[in-house]
């Protein structure tokens, strides 16, 4: 795996979301999870010859056969498609991390996210990213996101503010510097979301 891009000299430095040992714990229990979804795919494939075996056998007809076949390649290929598109962005995350920095007025993102976007001119507001629900739980953690853009030059940045698999949030020191850069921005909705992420950094620790 390659080495994360390092900040400039001067840049201001914000922590990963979580310390490599977390984020490598976390991949892992993903991956297993992930493996039992595609491992029943598979098994839901491997089967579809011996039901086609069986229902020749009871003298089905081409119709039903044919409506029974392709209804079990598309109920694995929504499970196949559905959790590799979910797996994706959330693994990507977990095993390269997020590195950012704030270089002059710019967040720099990347990693598992990637971009930059100009804290000084930007429109900003919260969000909420919530887990990628592969668990076996009904429960569903979320953690906060920093929706920015677009800025003077047009681009967007979903800057994580915590880690949705787990809940968690970043320290204080990173929302404070975020609060510091918005609130010195040029849009009402910068300075607004300013306050709400210097409130979210005074809430006490879960």
């Amino acid at each position: 795996m390659s080495q994360p891009a390092q900040p400039p000299p001067g840049a201001v430095q914000l922590t990963d979301l979580t310390s490599p040992r977390g984020r490598r714990r976390l991949a892992t229990g993903r991956a297993v999870r992930y493996l039992l979804i595609l491992g029943y795919a598979v098994v839901v494939a491997a089967y579809l010859p011996v039901e086609i075996r069986h229902a020749v056998r009871n003298h089905w007809s081409v119709g039903a056969i044919l409506l029974n076949t392709v209804f079990a390649l598309a109920c694995v290929t929504v499970i196949l498609v559905g959790a590799l598109k979910v797996m994706r962005p959330t693994m990507s995350r977990l095993v390269l991390g997020v590195h950012s920095w704030i270089e002059g007025t710019e967040l720099v993102a990347e990693g598992g996210v990637r971009g930059r976007v100009d804290l000084a001119s930007c429109e900003a507001r919260l969000g909420t990213a919530t887990g990628d629900g592969a668990t076996v739980t009904p429960s569903r953690v979320s953690a906060p996101v920093l929706l920015l853009g677009p800025d003077r030059e047009g681009r967007h940045l979903a800057y994580p503010l915590g880690e949705p698999t787990i809940g968690s949030l970043r320290p204080a020191g990173d929302l404070d510097t975020l609060a510091r850069y918005l609130a010195a921005g040029a849009t009402e909705s910068a300075r607004r979301t300013a306050t709400e992420l210097a409130r979210l950094a005074a809430r006490p620790p879960r």
